[in-house]
């Protein structure tokens, strides 16, 4: 965990660096009974990264989320792999 969180921080410090204007979005992909872990240790490790969501939900509300501008405007997308919870 802190070692993607790490390699996805300075991955994005390396993009700035090179183009001030870099909005690009990293989306990570983990189990489901992980999420709340992964959003405490970008917390912890990455605390200047504020625009991380979660992006889990049921239909209705994943459709939700894709229309709150806040989840269209983060840098890190955490998401889930399992449907059927």
């Amino acid at each position: 965990t802190i070692q993607t969180i790490a390699y996805l921080a300075a991955s994005r410090a390396r993009k700035l660096a090179q183009d001030p204007g870099y909005d690009g979005r990293d989306v990570v992909v983990v189990p489901a009974s992980t999420l709340g872990n992964w959003q405490r240790e970008f917390s912890r490790w990455a605390p200047y990264e504020k625009r991380v969501v979660v992006y889990h939900g049921s239909q209705q509300e994943r459709a939700h989320l894709r229309a709150d501008r806040d989840v269209r405007n983060a840098h890190v997308i955490l998401t889930t792999y399992t449907w059927w919870e």
